[in-house]
């Protein structure tokens, strides 16, 4: 192992493969699991305003397709709640909605 390339050291906790995919902790590839979600809003005639992309990545551990599919779902909320959460920004600058909430 090389000491210019401290990821590359079998002790490193930060052990990544030369593609850049995550490993677990049983030294096996994480499966990514990615959504975007971008909106258009209408502002004014002729006029809107662009949401997104937002992109949501998140490295699980390899599973069952029912587990996959239910963690695309839990990363698809995500998006879809920061797009949500965009709009609710445009609204209020419009005058068209209350103060958003941190």
């Amino acid at each position: 192992m090389s000491a210019e390339n401290p990821a590359k050291t079998p002790t490193s906790p930060a052990r990544v493969l030369p593609t850049a995919v995550p490993l677990g902790p049983d030294g096996m590839p994480l499966v990514m699991v990615s959504c975007a979600a971008t909106e258009l809003v209408p502002h004014v005639q002729f006029g809107n305003v662009t949401i997104g992309p937002v992109v949501v990545t998140r490295f699980v551990p390899d599973g069952t397709d029912e587990e996959l599919v239910e963690q695309g779902r839990r990363v698809q909320r995500i998006a879809e709640t920061i797009c949500a959460a965009e709009r609710r920004l445009v609204q209020y600058a419009k005058g068209q909605g209350p103060q958003p909430t941190v």
